[in-house]
């Protein structure tokens, strides 16, 4: 606060402060009461005629609040010019006492003196607990929709999943041609029914701000290729033309979330196809490299079609709102498809404008600003699109399915005996434990919500097993519930990751791969011999020879190298998630040396193993590398640490 702050004096129009739901006291230069609004006589039991003229401001108050004033307050009202939230006692007519807050600014011009602002404190109290309430009830609301929603998902997904599941397989048998129509119907609706229950959380997730960003290298320009020749034979039955306009520029790889952004191109141009008889549909994307690395992206659906009324415009984007009432009739949807793009564009830091003249067409556009990818983001990223029928054979490892519903795990069978992936399937937990306890599997598949025994009991007593061949078991869940909530608690039990129903088999396939094989490698790893166990020792023989007995020194140096093998596992970390060669590689060459001096040659031979994994793309192979040199950084700093306790 600054002491020459001023406001406009009230002179004669004290009308004003009547109308405020506060307690107003005006003052003169030497705290005398010029003028006291009816709320706060109200509340004190005072006349006017017994303030005004008569008392000063500070007689109002209680004994202490007449001592505080005169110490503190008042002298540093005089320097400040304003003093803001000072709590004070009140004393009314007939002595009672009134907690307050009071609010106090000098008035420089006209009829110079004090304004004082006086709040009731069990008012402000009690706004407050009403606030505190309001904020809970509104979390518990919140809470509680998430919990529907989620319940929602699984209870829609997983029957959902069984009937699209089904209808794939009807479709891939060689169906008779009668047969096939009604196979298409049934694939045709599904399709449909999972596209309105994605909408749904779609926009649950956006909204609640759950919904995250996945960005990676994309061609901006195929994806507007890609929607053109999605929506190309549709336009041409209705005699529709589609055009794209692309840059004349080559434009670079980027990094966004092209799966978001198909989203919300796929959804445009769908509208536009939906509403568009006749005329020209117009994909376009413009391209501008704003300095260095950074580049501007502009995007514009614009279609020939019916238009919008410009008093609807600014309703469009609410969700389950359509622009028209007729629309849903004549053209079915949700009403979510324009809100859950509009999240989506402003989640990646634009926004989406849409322009509209009855008649005439609709244009919508949004202009992204993205960074350019690095030669190491599209190495990383370059991966091999695999097609169901051509996915690799399974016959090397065996998994346990875990699942209460027979028609998932009929599905599940199906895509098993296809991959010819050995396999064993229960409906419950408990039987699950025993099967656990009987033989060796190299994953676990396992529903969520199971009756007597969930999936994340199972999963902790999985991971509370003595045997470590069994605690270490990958867990997978295979659900239709996906929630923040559900992360967290799949996290707290300790699964390793989630596959959504309905899912992709290729995806399914590599997750099993995935983890499947690295549990296979994890279990060779532990089953060396002695010699293996021999190797895991530190010797110090040669620290100590280099140090000669200067014990001082000795022990300063080991300190420094149990800091650098503690960073060592935390960059090793970070690569097993990154595949990042040239982190790897920078560790490798800062710890060769030290390697080689405690003699821990066999894990300089393990680094060099990564790089090679690294080199060939074997992912799996890398990881596992990288687990093992984690453990044996954990068992170097155990021996460091042993060594520096007996010193």
């Amino acid at each position: 606060m600054n002491k020459d702050s001023t406001i406009t004096s009230p002179g004669n129009e004290y009308a004003a402060y009547e109308l405020l739901p506060c307690g107003v006291v005006c003052t003169d230069v030497k705290q005398q009461i010029t003028f006291v609004n009816k709320v706060l006589l109200k509340q004190l039991g005072f006349a006017e005629g017994d303030l005004v003229g008569e008392r000063r401001f500070y007689e109002l108050l209680s004994v202490g609040g007449k001592l505080y004033f005169e110490t503190h307050f008042s002298p540093a009202l005089e320097f400040e010019g304003e003093i803001g939230e000072t709590s004070f006692e009140m004393v009314d007519k007939v002595g009672k006492r009134h907690p307050v807050i009071v609010n106090v600014r000098r008035v420089e011009s006209g009829s110079a003196g004090f304004i004082y602002v006086v709040f009731s404190a069990e008012d402000r109290k009690k706004f407050e607990q009403d606030m505190r309430r309001a904020r809970m009830e509104a979390e518990t609301a919140d809470r509680a929709k998430t919990t529907f929603i989620s319940s929602m998902s699984h209870e829609i997904r997983t029957p959902l999943h069984a009937i699209l599941e089904a209808g794939n397989f009807l479709f891939k048998d060689s169906p008779r041609p009668d047969q096939l129509e009604f196979i298409q119907v049934l694939r045709g609706a599904g399709n449909s029914l999972l596209s309105i229950v994605n909408d749904i959380l779609d926009i649950s997730k956006l909204e609640a701000g759950m919904a995250t960003l996945d960005e990676r290298p994309v061609h901006a320009d195929q994806l507007v290729k890609q929607v053109v020749d999605t929506y190309g034979p549709t336009c041409r039955r209705k005699g529709v033309e589609l055009r794209s306009i692309l840059p004349l520029n080559r434009v670079p790889l980027l990094l966004a979330d092209g799966g978001k952004l198909i989203q919300v191109l796929n959804n445009l141009v769908s509208n536009a196809v939906k509403f568009t008889d006749d005329g020209v549909i117009t994909v376009s994307l413009a391209h501008e490299e704003k300095e260095a690395g950074r580049h501007a992206l502009r995007f514009r659906i614009r279609d020939s079609g019916k238009g919008i009324a410009e008093d609807r415009l600014e309703h469009i984007f609410k969700p389950f709102v359509q622009a028209d009432e007729t629309i849903h009739t004549d053209f079915g949807g949700t009403g979510l498809g324009l809100a859950i793009c509009k999240k989506i564009v402003e989640a990646c830091g634009s926004d989406l404008k849409v322009e509209s003249k009855l008649g005439e067409g609709t244009e919508f556009s949004f202009t992204l600003s993205l960074d350019e990818a690095s030669k190491a983001q599209r190495a990383k990223d370059r991966q091999t699109v695999v097609q169901a029928e051509e996915l690799p054979p399974l016959n090397h490892l065996r998994v346990l399915n875990v699942d209460d519903n027979p028609s998932n795990l009929l599905i599940n069978a199906r895509y098993f005996s296809d991959w010819k992936l050995a396999f064993d399937q229960v409906k419950s937990g408990r039987e699950a434990l025993e099967l656990i306890d009987q033989n060796t599997y190299d994953i676990v598949l396992l529903d969520l919500r199971m009756p007597d025994m969930d999936g994340y009991d199972l999963a902790r007593l999985v991971r509370a097993h003595s045997n470590p061949a069994i605690n270490n078991l990958p867990l997978i869940a295979l659900s239709a519930s996906a929630s923040k909530d559900v992360s967290a608690d799949m996290l707290d039990a300790g699964i390793n990751g989630l596959v959504v129903k309905p899912f992709e088999p290729a995806y399914l396939h590599h997750i099993i791969r995935r983890y499947g094989e690295q549990e296979v490698k994890r279990r060779v790893e532990e089953r060396k011999d002695t010699s293996t166990a021999e190797s895991q020792k530190v010797d110090f023989s040669q620290v100590r020879e280099i140090f000669a007995g200067d014990d001082r020194e000795y022990r300063n140096f080991l300190q420094i190298i149990k800091t650098d093998v503690i960073n060592a596992r935390v960059v090793l970390t970070e690569c097993s998630k990154t595949l990042d060669k040239k982190q790897y590689s920078d560790l490798n060459h800062n710890m060769i040396s030290t390697l080689r001096v405690f003699l821990k040659d066999d894990m300089a031979a393990q680094f060099e193993k990564g790089k090679k994994a690294l080199a060939n793309g074997d992912d799996v192979a890398f990881i596992v590398v990288v687990d093992g040199l984690i453990a044996g950084f954990r068992d170097f700093e155990a021996g460091l640490d042993r060594e520096l306790a007996e010193g």
